[in-house]
């Protein structure tokens, strides 16, 4: 059955209820192709007295194709692009464009309305902590709307000067838990990120569990060991894993699979002048009865003496940088290259942190004053 839209039927007053029932009752069967609508009016004719009643039933319509939503990678000035976009888009004027931190849109940050011709809208924002942002669509028309798209999610410039205690920074892996300890500094060290390892032969990583942007991107930090002893270490991981799950998981500290099972490690070893260990962890293996350090990170190591970028002592704050391309990562100490790491096993893992550790001197304290992940052109 075809009802022309805005179309009047008459008919006799005695059909007016048979009529409206089955109208009502066809509806479901109506063939309507998406976003159109009709108005069905039912009008008796007219009585002795020349007046002829009207019943209006409601305007019946079908909700337009719900489109989809896609986003480009941030740049490196954290600039990105989200578009809209359906097969059927014959009765679409427009489409609103939703923003929210929250992946289930409690809370809606930003929301664009763009031309149905025209179905993009550029996004900028600074480097937070909070560096994640949700995008949904849905299609607007004249007569009627769209159900809201699935969501996609961009992830982009990632800065903490730690200025802030509520950005999500912990210990999340480590090997005695009363020995260790991540948090935000006070007094002197206020606006800085403590990372204790107390004993010796253990470690401790910390981080806030926040999503790197996609390869290629780069982590700037800066670092400085505090009251230094020979051999003890510190600097950041990347490349590690999360399953979403709590990392420390309660009960089951030390033995825990729900995080940082194999990483990257860029560990600055003190002992008067500084030396790099870079060491692909690839498993970790718990062994409280082999020595040493109860919880071994297994992998390749490699290890570059005697840093040359460091411009002032090792105790001194310096700028480190590493760059993760689909060819590897880059180590930077002050602005000097200092070795390109050619694997690429665990770049698309995309958790980061902080790390120190002890040998036989202890303790190992290092600070950090900034922590920034940059998406690379």
């Amino acid at each position: 059955m075809k009802i022309q839209q805005n179309r009047h039927i008459q008919i006799n007053r005695f059909l007016i209820v048979l009529a409206a029932l089955l109208a009502l009752g066809i509806f479901g069967a109506l063939q309507i192709s998406s976003g159109h609508s009709f108005n069905l009016v039912l009008a008796d004719e007219e009585d002795a007295a020349g007046v002829t009643t009207f019943i209006y039933m409601p305007v019946v319509s079908t909700p337009l194709e719900t489109p989809t939503v896609v986003a480009s990678l941030p740049n490196s000035s954290n600039n990105w692009t989200v578009t809209a976009s359906t097969t059927d888009a014959t009765m679409v004027t427009s489409f609103v464009i939703e923003e929210s931190k929250d992946p289930e849109f409690g809370t809606i940050t930003n929301s664009y309305t763009v031309d149905v011709n025209s179905p993009s809208q550029a996004v900028s924002h600074p480097a937070s902590p909070n560096n994640t942002f949700y995008y949904r669509a849905k299609a607007v028309g004249n007569l009627t709307g769209s159900d809201y798209s699935e969501s996609v999610a961009v992830h982009g410039a990632y800065h903490d000067t730690f200025d802030d205690d509520t950005t999500g920074w912990e210990k999340r892996r480590f090997t005695f838990l009363e020995e260790t300890n991540v948090y935000y500094g006070s007094g002197n060290e206020d606006g800085q990120l403590v990372v204790i390892t107390a004993d010796r032969w253990d470690w401790v990583i910390g981080s806030p569990f926040r999503h790197a942007p996609a390869v290629p991107y780069q982590i700037d930090y800066r670092m400085r060991v505090h009251d230094p002893s020979n051999l003890v270490s510190g600097g950041i991981v990347l490349g590690g894993d999360w399953n979403g799950d709590a990392c420390p998981e309660f009960g089951n500290v030390y033995q825990t699979d729900n995080c940082f099972n194999s990483f990257y490690n860029f560990n600055m070893i003190f002992f008067g002048p500084m030396k790099l260990l870079f060491e692909q962890v690839n498993e970790l293996n718990y062994c409280p009865t082999c020595g040493g350090s109860q919880i071994k990170r297994l992998g390749p190591t490699t290890t570059v003496e005697n840093i040359n970028g460091l411009a002032n002592p090792a105790t001194d704050w310096h700028n480190f940088r590493v760059t993760v391309q689909n060819d590897g990562l880059r180590f930077y100490v002050d602005d000097k290259f200092v070795r390109h790491f050619t694997d690429t096993t665990h770049i698309n893992q995309p958790y980061f942190g902080v790390f120190s550790s002890t040998d036989e001197y202890k303790p190992s304290i290092y600070l950090f004053e900034y922590y920034s992940v940059t998406p690379m052109d």
